[in-house]
């Protein structure tokens, strides 16, 4: 009786040590496909010079090649996207079959501070006046900065998703010329 006590904690110890091990293997793989992500976005943001619709040599503007580049790699997590005051406006992507729903995808920046309800996004990117706003009337040639927040979850087999966390990164500032 006594050893069959001892192989039971045994047996527990061991099935606690691989689901931390898996535990562990799960969240490094997300961690780096949410890294990937968000470094893929934000070099195409800064090569496409900011996030819009306008088409440049065959590809279908920033938005489009975004949405292309996610599919691409699988991703699939999401969360809530939250601004702070400095942030001037926000875009939250949601990807469903075949096509990206940009969400606001119109509307002034007062209307797009806000994410109205619990809706969850893919990705965040966020657009922040680096040289504060008003600073075109002065002369000065607008200087944007954009925040791209992807997200990851921590994932235990058995006992399903836990948390889900953002993983954040900004680009180089990216000027644009005063009359844009």
């Amino acid at each position: 009786m006594k050893e069959a006590i001892g192989g039971a904690w045994l047996f527990q110890i061991v099935i606690v040590m691989v689901l931390l091990f898996s535990g562990f293997l799960a969240i490094s793989l997300n961690y780096s496909k949410a890294f990937k992500v968000k470094n893929g976005v934000i070099n195409i943001i800064q090569r496409q010079n900011g996030v819009h619709n306008l088409p440049t040599a065959n590809i279908g503007g920033s938005q489009q090649e975004i949405i292309d580049y996610l599919r691409l790699v699988g991703y699939r997590n999401s969360g809530q996207c939250v601004t702070t005051v400095a942030e001037i406006e926000w875009i939250g992507l949601i990807i469903q079959g075949e096509a990206g729903t940009w969400n606001p995808p119109q509307g002034s920046p007062a209307d797009r501070i806000t994410n109205s309800g619990n809706q969850r996004f893919n990705l965040c990117i966020y657009r922040t006046a680096a040289n504060g706003a008003g600073a075109s009337e002065q002369g000065i040639a607008d200087i944007d900065l954009y925040r791209v927040e992807a997200f990851f979850r921590l994932d235990i087999p058995v006992v399903s998703q836990l948390f889900n966390l953002k993983l954040s990164g900004t680009t180089k500032p990216i000027m644009w010329p005063s009359g844009r």
